[in-house]
């Protein structure tokens, strides 16, 4: 007995002990648990194998609508050769009319520098869509790389509660995902890089757009009417500009989203961080448990007792710091402070919690990816469109500068007097088509009247546009396109009989005797142009004389400042030798006063002999007056002393300052002169730069008189030139006129081919819409069907749960009912072996008095212990 402490002993068995009844409980929850988690993983693997399937069954759909897509695009590149050749014949006429323009190649030649300008602008412009296209397809892999780290995350989700292994798998994938992170970042900051440089680009596309519309308006800056409709090309490039900074806009926005999935992406991995950390001390615990359980076992066994303890206090629980953070973090820590809960049951009610909000995040991050889904079909569309727009644009630019190039012709070309047929041929087209335009007006209320784009009412032109389609819609600008187009033209209709009513004034008048109606607007052009010329060189000639005048009143203004500045000097040395003349003459006055004096002195010492002689023979009556006589020499005498020494002092001040100004005025006098000198001779090369001047003045005035001469000289030469290229081109003009004749019969013939061709390949792209609507209805009906069973299988997984719930209680409550009848077992053996020798009645008996009989069988074996501690010191005395 004196081996064994029998104060750590306890004869509790292994189920009647609470403790280890509620570590049991636990562990058989967690086998519960694993075993539900095992069969939802089959369950799942198996839905994800029907999925598959019916994914496969919807590829081969999608691939039965891809062939009817390719047919589409035969279709279109049959209409797109067609188009080709329309342009073709297009092509041909404009070589016709284009030959006509012999006479102004200069023009032309700065008209194609234009167009290479404007080429290298489009190229850059197709540069910058293959960037977007890379941006696109970068983005695309980015999308790829969130849904694979989306199904990395769902599978740590799942997988999060299994054993150790699994868990350095998990980890593995976690670093995984990390180096994607940091690689997504890294193409983040590259796409932010190349959208810098697509700012950069757009600017220096706006520059050089700017920079072409300087040079078009520099060569059509004899005519006023153009400026005016190169603004609504002004508006268009604006319109552009604004579309491109939308464009960039779009992109930031979607940038911002990708930014906000990462950082729930990030707070989803920080949730798991958590649940790992929760999982490893839970997992550390449930070992701790093991280790005891078993410790308890092979005690048990031994017939020693186990160390009863309790699993947790409450200052435990309140010394808990819980990994969670914001809305979880309290309500895990309300949870954990519930007193109506046992610690198992707490800490399943946070491990709910937390999975609530690891599903509402998921749901979260795929509502974001169906929204970035959703504005990258919109971006794609829109960019669709943009590329039909800037193809309208381009083509419209196009007209308008082949419209610029033919206004010199058209301006200096005579009026046709005598050749009337081609506008008989015109009007009587004209009252075909307003008859026919009239029959189809009749039948479809939306149809576009005849003079749509001849009629100067705008606000008619606008009713029609409403009434055919939306300001959304591309032809609405091509209708646009033909309204700036017309009004060029009347523009130019304009130029071209306005001297037609100068002319009527001028006969009118009588001031044009003598002259042809062919050489007047000429005239007025060379006159204009001679006019421009000679204000052009007077601006120049006044200019430069103001010039010159200005840097003559400047030199006449700084010779000014230093004569007044010399004379300032002059004035300074003045002043100087006045000083020091009289500073000599009080030097002079200060001797003098020194002689007279010393005369004084003199005199005194003469009468105060005669004085002593004088007291010898007077009486002692006459001693006070010789004492005060005495003192007042003595007084004087002082006084002497007193003015030799002020002149003294004097004399030294006098030397000093003397000393100083002398010295002061010769510094002064070789500073003024080395200024004078260096100021004589800036006026010198001043005088000569006003003589060179003067000559290059000449020079020049000579100069600008032979260009002017010159200039008229050439003026005339070219005026001649001017003539004779107007009279080539005249004749050019009229054989071509014929041809084009012939030309445009040919082509409204060809027309009307492509135009039945057109109608064939419409009735086409109808019956294949056809098919593309059906082929879509079959693809709902199948998505239909695949939610309904989707739906089935989530209703079969809720059974299944329920019943594995049922069963997983009804064996809770089995053990719970052993474990009590343990502990009854335990009381009753422990009554009939102890508490029989305390009286305690056996229905009184319960843990309470197990805990009282235990406490006093311990007291009363101490108390043996100490008596027989003391009988064997007494025998050992003894």
């Amino acid at each position: 007995m004196s081996d064994v402490e029998l104060s750590e002993c306890s004869y509790l068995t292994e189920m009647e002990d609470p403790a280890i009844a509620a570590k049991d409980n636990q562990i058989r929850d967690l086998t519960f648990e694993k075993q539900r988690l095992e069969d939802l993983v089959k369950n799942l693997q198996s839905s994800l194998e029907n999925v598959k399937t019916q994914l496969k069954d919807t590829i081969a759909a999608v691939d039965t609508s891809n062939t009817v897509s390719s047919e589409i695009q035969k279709l279109k590149k049959e209409v797109a050769d067609l188009t080709t050749k329309k342009e073709q014949l297009e092509r041909q006429v404009e070589i016709l009319t284009n030959s006509s323009n012999d006479a102004t190649k200069k023009f032309s030649d700065e008209v194609t520098s234009l167009t290479s300008q404007r080429d290298e602008a489009i190229s850059n412009l197709e540069k910058s869509d293959e960037r977007v296209n890379k941006l696109r397809k970068e983005r695309q892999e980015l999308r790829t790389q969130v849904q694979e780290k989306d199904e990395l995350l769902q599978a740590i989700t799942e997988d999060y509660q299994k054993c150790k292994t699994q868990k350095k798998k998990l980890a593995q994938k976690y670093t995984t995902a990390a180096e994607q992170l940091t690689q997504a970042e890294q193409e983040k900051d590259a796409l932010a890089f190349e959208n810098q440089k697509l700012v950069n680009d757009r600017t220096t596309i706006n520059s050089e757009i700017e920079s072409l519309r300087l040079k078009i308006e520099t060569a059509k800056s004899f005519n006023n009417d153009i400026e005016g409709s190169l603004q609504p090309l002004q508006n268009e490039l604006q319109q552009k500009n604004e579309l491109i900074s939308a464009l960039e806009e779009q992109i930031d926005s979607q940038r911002e989203e990708i930014q906000n999935y990462a950082e729930e992406r990030q707070k989803i991995l920080d949730i798991m961080q958590a649940m790992q950390k929760a999982l490893a001390d839970v997992e550390g615990s449930f070992e701790q448990l093991q280790n005891e359980n078993a410790a308890l076992k092979l005690r048990v066994k031994n017939g020693a007792k186990p160390v009863s303890k309790p699993f947790a206090t409450q200052q435990d629980f309140d010394n808990l710091s819980i990994p969670f953070t914001g809305d979880l973090k309290a309500r895990s820590s309300n949870i954990m402070q519930l007193p109506q809960y046992t610690p198992f049951q707490r800490l399943q009610l946070v491990l709910n919690e937390s999975a609530k909000q690891i599903q509402s995040l998921t749901e979260q991050v795929t509502m974001a990816t169906k929204k970035a889904e959703a504005t990258q079909k919109a971006f794609d569309n829109f960019a669709v469109d943009q590329v039909i727009y800037s193809e309208i644009c381009d083509a419209l630019i196009e007209d308008l500068k082949k419209l610029a190039t033919n206004q010199e012709l058209i301006n200096n070309c005579p009026l046709s007097e005598g050749n009337e047929d081609f506008l008989e041929y015109l009007n009587q087209k004209i009252e075909e088509t307003s008859q026919a335009v009239q029959r189809e007006a009749i039948k479809d209320p939306k149809y576009v009247n005849s003079d749509f784009f001849f009629a100067n009412d705008v606000k008619q032109r606008q009713a029609a546009i409403k009434k055919l389609l939306q300001p959304e819609n591309s032809t609405f600008t091509l209708f646009c396109g033909q309204f700036l187009t017309n009004v060029f033209l009347q523009n130019q209709l304009n130029a071209v009989t306005a001297p037609l009513q100068l002319i009527d004034s001028m006969t009118k008048s009588g001031a044009l005797k003598g002259t042809q109606l062919s050489d007047v607007p000429h005239l007025i052009e060379t006159l204009n142009v001679r006019v421009n010329h000679t204000t052009k060189q007077n601006k120049k000639l006044t200019n430069q004389l103001k010039k010159a005048q200005a840097h003559e009143m400047e030199l006449a203004q700084s010779e000014n400042e230093k004569k007044t500045k010399i004379s300032e000097l002059s004035l300074q040395v003045d002043n100087l030798q006045n000083e020091i003349g009289v500073l000599n003459v009080k030097l002079q006055v200060a001797n003098n006063e020194l002689l007279l004096k010393k005369n004084e002195c003199g005199s005194l010492n003469e009468f105060a002999k005669e004085i002593r002689a004088g007291v010898e023979e007077k009486t002692n009556d006459q001693k006070e007056r010789t004492a005060k006589l005495e003192a007042a020499l003595a007084q004087k005498t002082r006084e002497c002393d007193e003015l030799s020494t002020l002149l003294h002092d004097l004399k030294r001040s006098v030397d000093e300052n003397t000393n100083a100004t002398i010295k002061r005025m010769r510094k002064n006098e070789e500073s003024y002169l080395n200024q004078i000198e260096a100021l004589n001779n800036q006026v010198d090369e001043y005088e000569a730069e006003l003589q060179k001047r003067r000559k290059i003045a000449k020079r020049t005035e000579k100069a600008l008189k032979e260009q002017y001469d010159n200039s008229l000289k050439e003026m005339a030469a070219h005026y001649e030139e001017g003539k004779k290229n107007l009279e080539e081109t005249i004749t050019s003009l009229r054989d071509k006129a014929e041809n084009s004749r012939e030309m445009s019969k040919k082509l409204v013939e060809n027309m009307s081919e492509v135009e039945k061709r057109n109608v064939q390949l419409t009735k086409e792209n109808t019956e294949l819409n056809q098919t593309l609507k059906n082929i879509k209805q079959e693809q709902t009906n199948f998505k239909n069907s695949m939610n309904k069973a989707n739906q089935q299988k989530q209703a079969q997984l809720a059974a299944q749960l329920m019943a594995v719930e049922s069963k997983a209680q009804q064996q809770i409550a089995d053990e719970r009912r052993q474990a009590q009848k343990k502990v009854q077992e335990l009381l009753t053996v422990a009554y009939e072996n102890i508490g029989t020798f305390y009286g305690v009645e056996e229905s009184e008996y319960d843990v309470e008095a197990y805990q009282q009989s235990v406490k006093s069988a311990r007291d009363d074996l101490d108390k043996l212990r100490y008596f027989q501690n003391e009988s064997t010191k007494l025998a050992q005395t003894e």
